[in-house]
């Protein structure tokens, strides 16, 4: 089962990673489909409910953060990191999302540098899934 977890996983940061960068955007549709999916692979594996529950707490932060930012940080990276708790849990999920901050931080430095654009954004689901990647190759 833990093989499905995985499959399952990197499909949808790859599909969220695709929208995230071609329409700035996340499908809550996607989401919800994966959300639930992961909840069905956990009543499989038969893990306590507060394992899997806790995992969705850091996108269910994000997602706070989303609301009290006005959406500087998207909902859709708020939902995302919450479907990687469902399918890991929180520790890893809280790595993942760690993982992608350091990713991001010196892409976003160059940015600044060589745009000098202060207003642009950079789509955060595919720092999710090289976080995921990286994670999965170590």
């Amino acid at each position: 089962m833990l093989w499905m977890r995985k499959l399952l996983l990197l499909l949808y940061l790859g599909a969220a990673s695709y929208t995230d960068v071609k329409r700035k955007t996340v499908s809550m549709r996607m989401a919800v489909l994966f959300g639930v999916l992961a909840l069905a692979v956990e009543i499989f594996v038969k893990d306590p409910v507060f394992v899997w529950l806790a995992g969705a707490v850091p996108g269910c932060f994000l997602l706070l953060l989303s609301r009290v930012t006005r959406e500087a940080v998207g909902y859709g990276d708020g939902v995302t990191l919450a479907v990687i708790g469902l399918f890991t849990g929180f520790a890893q999920a809280m790595g993942i999302f760690m993982g992608a901050l350091l990713i991001l931080c010196p892409v976003a430095l160059l940015f600044l540098i060589w745009k000098r654009d202060r207003k642009m954004t950079l789509p955060f689901v595919p720092f999710l899934l090289a976080a995921y990647l990286l994670r999965l190759a170590l």
